[in-house]
C-alpha cells in the first residue's frame, strides 16, 4: 500500500509531540491551540492511512463503511484546515474578536461536514493508484479561499 508518506508525516509529529510534552510550558492560550491543531493533523493522518487501507481492501468491509470512513477523512481535512487557521490568527486578533472569529469559522466548518457527509463519493483503486472523487470531495475545493 502506498502509506509510506502519511506514515513518516505521523512519525515527525509524533517526535514533534514527544519534544513539546517534554518542556515546561507557560499555559498560554496559543499554546492550547497549538496542542489542538497537532492532535487534529494527528488524526487526519490516522484517517488518511485508515482510508487507503480500507479501500484496498474494500471487498472485505461493507461498502458503507468504506465511504463513511473516506468521508471523515475529507471532514478532518476540513477540521485541521480549521485548526491551523485559528491558531496562525491567534496573534493577530484580539481575544475577543478571536472568539467570535473561531465561532463563526466553526460554523461554517461544521456546515462543510455536513454536507460532505450528505454528498456521494466514488473510489478509484487500480494498483497503487488510490484515491476518491465526486462530489463530496468538490465540496473541499470549494471552500477554499479565492
Amino acid at each position: 500500500m502506498n502509506i509510506q508518506m502519511q506514515v513518516c508525516g505521523l512519525i515527525i509529529l509524533l517526535l514533534i509531540l514527544y519534544f513539546y510534552k517534554r518542556q515546561d510550558t507557560v499555559g498560554l492560550y496559543t499554546e492550547a491551540l497549538f496542542r489542538r491543531a497537532l492532535y487534529t493533523c494527528m488524526g487526519c493522518l490516522v484517517l488518511d492511512i485508515l482510508s487507503v487501507i480500507l479501500i484496498v481492501n474494500q471487498d472485505r468491509f461493507p461498502g458503507l463503511l468504506v465511504r463513511a470512513e473516506c468521508k471523515m477523512y475529507l471532514v478532518s481535512l476540513v477540521g485541521t484546515g480549521y485548526a491551523a487557521l485559528v491558531y496562525a490568527c491567534a496573534d493577530v486578533f484580539s481575544l475577543t474578536k478571536m472568539n467570535g472569529f473561531v465561532k463563526r469559522m466553526g460554523f461554517a466548518v461544521a456546515a462543510v461536514g455536513v454536507v460532505i457527509f450528505l454528498l456521494p463519493i466514488h473510489i478509484y483503486c487500480e494498483g497503487r493508484n488510490v484515491y476518491t472523487y465526486g462530489s463530496a470531495c468538490n465540496v473541499i475545493k470549494l471552500s477554499e479561499p479565492l
